[in-house]
């Protein structure tokens, strides 16, 4: 009975708690009630514009990865290199991965199938066999399946590598002097949710039948090979480009040459945090050699490989490349590039072998997205093999591009955004600009007053900056009248014009009015904290023509709307030494017609 009692005395108690919330709630006046509606359905359209978010920092994603396969108190996955491999040849009682032939029947180990379903996955890699007059024969590469081969044009296929441990074949590359040997590079290295790390570079010597690893790639330098070249003259003569996987708290990308066919490696190139994505040579002549380096652009070699240097004059403002040279004019090439400031996919045309490069414009003001905001991962591009002025380029969908003769010169415009050490704690909003892909706007100084400037951040960088706030619940469209200024306050960066070596003042709007320069996430309140960089010479003291109503616009040279990136954090006390640059000139720009 005290069981039933004590029971029936907490249901009471519980529904005159929800009654007395009831009544208190409704005794509130109608406003306020819109206002705890609207703040709710706020909250949910955050949620559906966070889940709806294009994904768009793979280097974020791989470091998710790496993060939950390391143990707590430890600073990288204990897995070493090449675990896979040892653990098969143990399994299988061998010593070396010549004798994996042995066991192509996987009859030693009791396996039980756990998924996952019979699906084709992503194909990188595609030879058709030089010696097959009905050019029927064609290997393939699948990222998560393998290497396979057909005889009949695809119509069924068999696959050449079910004894190995790895299959996350990324590239393949036949010796054009042997074609018995094929190289397979494994890893994919892109950042993407079903990217597989891979276990360095395999070798045939007999057109597929058999395999073996070579042993000096099974390292986490070779962990992502995303490239293949082999001389056309000698089949031991092989270069690689590679990419950092999750695995790694240091990413280790370069490129690679062996002249022994694998046996051993000499890194000819090491492009530290940036992974070289795409390698290729001349046709017609082996020595002359381009690679894509990302977020740092086009690298070139005159001397086979063993030696690199810039060859990116024009190029800016880009992440993953593409690159493919005609083979009807080799001193064309082209770039398919990814725009770090925006979903844009950007052409680059060069016409005297990588010394200088111009931007593509469609000739009816319609600049086709093939990479549809994906290039960082869906991103391909051909030359006719007939002529040099038709190129094709793939990414989301497919377009021919028809080149016309002639690059003219265009500007002064901003010419490209470098940012140098920012993905921690900033990235730039595109709000549809009037220059740089949308991320920026003009300001009120003439074009011959523009200057290309850095926004330095980092330790002992900081200066005064004049505060600007706008009326309480603004967000956009302001009016520049309604910007009112406040005072002169310390922000964590310094504005330097580089072209003249000097520093400059800068506005900036105080959306949370609190005082301080800060960065949010965007989408989420108080997330407009606009930066002015002014063409006037940094003092300590405030302008007299900027601590004015509207201030801001006094020769003004950008709008920028910077926010916090995805994961990042807003310290201003312990920012990185990073750089923002804007740069302003003039440049080189193609006129072309594209077509679907």
């Amino acid at each position: 009975m005290r069981r039933i009692f004590t029971v029936g005395f907490l249901l009471l108690g519980l529904a005159l708690s929800v009654l007395l919330l009831w009544h208190a709630y409704k005794g509130r006046d109608a406003a306020t009630r819109r206002m705890d509606l609207r703040a709710a359905v706020d909250v949910g359209l955050q949620q559906e514009d966070t889940e709806g978010k294009r994904q768009e920092h793979p280097d974020l994603f791989a470091k998710y990865h790496r993060d939950i396969r390391t143990r707590y108190g430890e600073s990288a996955p204990s897995y070493p290199p090449n675990y896979r491999v040892r653990e098969l040849l143990k399994a299988n009682g061998l010593k070396q991965t010549q004798q994996l032939p042995r066991i192509q029947t996987a009859t030693q180990i009791q396996w039980v199938e756990r998924g996952p379903g019979n699906v084709s996955g992503r194909t990188r890699a595609l030879i058709v066999d030089p010696d097959d007059p009905t050019f029927n024969t064609w290997y393939a590469g699948s990222v998560g399946g393998g290497v396979w081969k057909t005889t009949n044009a695809g119509q069924s296929w068999v696959e050449l590598t079910r004894g190995l441990p790895n299959l996350a074949t990324s590239t393949l590359a036949m010796a054009p002097s042997n074609h018995d040997v094929i190289y397979v590079g494994t890893g994919e290295g892109f950042g993407n949710v079903g990217q597989i790390n891979g276990s360095g570079l395999w070798k045939s010597t007999d057109r597929g039948q058999t395999w073996q690893q070579l042993a000096s790639t099974a390292s986490t330098e070779f962990q992502n090979i995303t490239r293949i070249i082999v001389d056309p003259a000698d089949a031991n003569v092989v270069l690689v480009s590679t990419s950092a996987g999750f695995n790694e708290v240091s990413n280790t990308s370069g490129i690679h040459r062996s002249t022994d066919g694998g046996q051993t490696w000499t890194k000819v190139y090491d492009a530290g945090l940036h992974p070289v994505q795409h390698l290729i040579a001349n046709p017609r002549n082996f020595n002359t050699q381009y690679a894509t380096v990302n977020r740092v652009g086009v690298v070139k070699s005159l001397d086979g490989g063993r030696t690199w240097f810039d060859a990116s004059d024009g190029v800016q403002g880009v992440a993953r490349m593409e690159i493919a040279i005609s083979g009807t004019d080799t001193s064309r090439l082209y770039l398919s590039a990814e725009s770090v400031n925006a979903p844009e996919s950007i052409l680059f045309v060069s016409e005297d072998a990588a010394q200088t490069w111009a931007r593509a414009r469609d000739s009816r003001g319609f600049d086709v997205d093939w990479l549809a905001g994906q290039g960082w991962y869906d991103n391909t591009i051909a030359v006719h093999p007939f002529t040099a002025d038709v190129v094709y380029v793939g990414g989301v969908n497919l377009w021919r591009i028809d080149v016309q003769p002639g690059p003219q010169l265009v500007g002064p415009t901003v010419t490209g955004i470098d940012f140098e050490n920012t993905a921690s704690f900033l990235t730039l909003i595109n709000f549809s600009g009037s220059l740089a892909g949308g991320v920026l706007t003009a300001g009120t100084v003439s074009p011959e007053d523009h200057v290309s400037i850095e926004i330095r951040f980092g330790p002992g960088k900081t200066q005064k900056a004049h505060r600007f706030t706008v009326p309480d619940g603004a967000t956009s469209g302001v009016p520049d009248a309604s910007y009112t200024y406040q005072d002169y306050v310390d922000v964590p960066f310094e504005v330097w014009d580089i072209d003249n070596n000097r520093q400059l003042m800068v506005s900036f709007r105080d959306q949370l009015n609190d005082g301080e320069f800060e960065l949010r996430p965007f989408n989420t309140a108080f997330s407009r904290e606009y930066i002015f960089p002014q063409a006037v010479p940094y003092d300590t003291v405030p302008s007299p023509d900027i601590t004015v109503q509207a201030g801001h616009t006094f020769r003004q040279l950008h709008l920028i709307w910077p926010v916090l990136p995805d994961g990042g954090v807003w310290d201003p006390a312990n920012l990185p030494d990073a750089i923002l640059r804007i740069n302003w000139g003039t440049s080189l720009q193609k006129t072309i017609d594209i077509s679907n």
